[in-house]
């Protein structure tokens, strides 16, 4: 249900919300910028992490911290999972606004050691995943991939994605071109982006020297919801 116009007051736009609306329990709120309002900055970074440092917020870690490990190594962040337990695996992921029409980036430095390592994106309404394994790179639930030596150095790799339609560059040539193919339903309508090491009860290492995120939003810095009751 689509809310009246808002009222600037005090610092906050106010949204008049008709008692009728509100349920017992969960509700849910739902705020979308209209395209006039997205600046158009191709390649202004929502969120950038250079190796070297264990990331912090935004990033959130996931994964056992026991069986896997994540340490610096010089200007970069070794990532690796070396379990095979269910639960085994090592990830940061940025839970940012991401959504299925609207194009995500989402590149990363990175150099495979041994198994398999990920950079994954989450629209809300569908699960994309590129593994990067050292002798070639592939893209999970699809069955798409492109061979290549990646574990003899660090190479960038870019993964844009849109709809159902998803592309993976390799140091900006096209290697896998996935119109159409994005398909694989996401977990509880997650949004955002991952970057890690594998999950069980398979495993892998590789050393991270940079992520970065683009999606177009603007920062939502509160809301409130204030419920005023009357005497009948």
């Amino acid at each position: 249900t689509a809310l009246l116009p808002p009222k600037a007051q005090a610092g906050w736009l106010d949204y008049p919300v008709p008692g009728n609306l509100l349920r017992k329990g969960e509700n849910h709120l739902e705020f979308r910028l209209a395209p006039s309002q997205i600046a158009e900055k191709k390649e202004a970074w929502n969120v950038v992490y250079e190796g070297g440092e264990i990331p912090a917020h935004p990033w959130q870690r996931a994964g056992t911290a026991d069986r896997c490990v994540i340490e610096r190594r010089d200007d970069s962040l070794l990532i690796a999972d070396r379990g095979i337990q269910g639960g085994d695996y090592a990830f940061f992921n940025y839970r940012g606004a991401v959504t299925a029409d609207e194009e995500v980036v989402a590149e990363a430095r990175v150099k495979p050691m041994s198994g398999w390592s990920s950079l994954v994106v989450e629209n809300g309404v569908h699960y994309g995943e590129i593994q990067i394994f050292t002798d070639r790179i592939r893209a999970r639930h699809c069955g798409l991939e492109y061979r290549m030596d990646a574990g003899a150095a660090f190479h960038t790799y870019r993964y844009v994605s849109q709809g159902t339609d998803f592309k993976v560059y390799v140091d900006g040539v096209l290697r896998i071109d996935g119109t159409n193919k994005l398909a694989q339903p996401v977990h509880a309508g997650r949004r955002g982006v991952g970057f890690g090491a594998a999950n069980s009860p398979n495993v892998g290492e590789a050393l991270w020297k940079s992520v970065k995120v683009r999606i177009p939003t603007k920062t939502l810095h509160d809301v409130a919801l204030a419920i005023k009751y009357e005497r009948k």
